[in-house]
């Protein structure tokens, strides 16, 4: 993890450089007038050159590990091919997509679900002028609205008519639909702390998205970049959460929340986690398995066994009308 610590930083540097030439120019530029890396020329030449052979071994061997990666893809992915021509036998048909194919598919629903919305919208609009309805109803349906969750979304994020988000314990991405023809000169990014505003230079009055953070974040760690798709751009944003460790239940202020209940963590992050908060989440994702095949969880099954220990030191005891609670 100890090479990854800079990456925002680097990033940053590299985007305002506008490019990896200018960052090294400017990364020199920086050690011939700050430092005294240059007062020993061979010296500053040796070190310079044995990290670059110690990194290019470093990618050969990623590569490698890559290609293993790899060929246990596409060895599964022979597999799949084989159960789906069983599977379609039967008329059962199964359609696998890589993470970049994921995202895009949930884009392009976004990007319907932003027009249905509308449309509902606007009939909502309709009904409730054609409506009288009384101050008991609407309190009712005011409560009723309140009380909805969503469903997390594959990357245990959620979405609004306006953008899509994923989330890890650690970290937040956003993804914003934008306007055709839009490039990354062209807008007017804002992340700060605890605030986020994206809009267009050019209609500084009307935001894409503008609101509050519901978590704090580390607005030095968080960068941007746009993202293109054919006649298609999106605006993508990592952020740090400011405490780790945690699930947000949504992104900004105001915002539906999702039910972080149902939120279905990697197997290889609760590696991350300590101990107590580990064993926590493994606790509550048993509870939900069970509970969703009707079976018992841990603490019910505590109990029973309890209560099994007990009838089984005291047979001279009837149970046969004891109310077990």
């Amino acid at each position: 993890m100890a090479d990854e610590r800079f990456d925002g930083l680097f990033m940053s540097a590299i985007q305002q450089s506008q490019g990896i030439e200018n960052f090294y120019n400017n990364l020199f530029s920086f050690m011939r007038r700050k430092t005294d890396f240059f007062t020993m020329e061979d010296n500053s030449r040796q070190i310079v050159n044995d990290q670059m052979e110690r990194h290019m071994l470093l990618f050969r061997e990623d590569k490698k590990r890559q290609a293993e990666i790899q060929k246990k893809k596409d060895e599964e992915k022979a597999k799949l091919e084989g159960a789906k021509k069983t599977e379609a036998s039967n008329g059962t048909f199964i359609e696998e997509v890589d993470d970049d194919e994921a995202k895009k598919i949930e884009l392009q629903n976004l990007l319907k679900k932003q027009q249905e919305a509308k449309a509902r919208a606007e009939e909502k609009a309709k009904e409730k002028k054609a409506k009288k309805e009384t101050k008991e109803e609407d309190d009712e349906e005011k409560e009723e609205e309140e009380n909805v969750k969503q469903p997390p979304n594959s990357g245990n994020g959620g979405q609004t008519d306006k953008y899509l988000w994923h989330q890890t314990l650690e970290e937040v991405s956003v993804y914003v639909p934008l306007p055709d023809g839009i490039k990354a000169n062209m807008l007017d990014v804002k992340i700060g702390i605890n605030n986020f505003k994206v809009g267009l230079k050019s209609k500084p009055d009307e935001p894409l998205v503008d609101g509050k953070w519901n978590k704090k974040v580390n607005s030095s760690e968080c960068f941007w970049s746009v993202e293109r798709d054919g006649g298609k751009s999106t605006l993508s944003v990592t952020l740090e959460k400011h405490e780790d460790k945690n699930w947000w239940n949504c992104l900004l202020q105001g915002d539906i929340e999702i039910d972080t209940q149902k939120v279905e963590p990697e197997n290889s992050k609760l590696s991350d986690l300590d101990g107590d908060t580990r064993s926590t989440v493994e606790k509550m994702m048993f509870d939900q398995a069970q509970k969703a095949k009707g079976l018992p969880t841990s603490e019910e099954q505590e109990k029973q066994d309890k209560l099994k220990a007990f009838m089984a030191a005291h047979p001279e005891m009837d149970f046969s009308k004891a109310k077990i609670c």
